[in-house]
């Protein structure tokens, strides 16, 4: 005779404990190996984002600005000669990117360029760039393919 599914039980709090690691050298090599694959899996996705708040020049002239010191948007707007808004539009593409930071200062919010943000830019660029010692070239890509070889 079926009495239906089987009634649920309660959870526990060790039903949802992570698996137990013998030694801080395990958790260690787990914890970075799951941080590398977490950053790895990602950078594609961070420098296309990167690409696209960078693709516009006023954009790119606004962070040379903001190089120097940091500045308002009607400070912006008169050194880059376009309107408060357009200013707004394009730091709200900066701050979405993680480029810039607000800080408000009494009536007026001044931005700067984020410097932590602006150095994890630079590693995932440099490393999406690099050209490693297990990268083979195009060419022999290209030749491995005219011989039926598979890669």
């Amino acid at each position: 005779m079926d009495d239906g599914p089987e009634p649920r039980r309660p959870l526990r709090e060790q039903d949802n404990a992570p698996p137990t690691l013998t030694g801080p050298r395990s958790v260690d090599k787990v914890s970075a190996r799951m941080l590398k694959q977490a950053t790895e899996a990602r950078a594609p996705e961070n420098v296309a984002r990167l690409c696209r708040a960078l693709s516009v020049e006023t954009r790119v002239r606004m962070l040379a600005l903001l190089q120097r010191h940091s500045l308002c948007v009607g400070a912006l707007a008169r050194a880059l000669g376009i309107t408060d808004a357009a200013v707004s539009q394009h730091l709200r593409v900066l701050r979405d990117a993680g480029l810039v930071v607000a800080e408000r200062r009494g009536h007026f919010v001044h931005y700067a360029i984020d410097p932590h943000t602006v150095d994890r830019w630079q590693h995932a660029v440099v490393g999406l760039l690099s050209v490693g010692d297990g990268h083979t070239s195009a060419s022999s890509d290209c030749e491995m393919m005219r011989k039926g070889g598979e890669r």
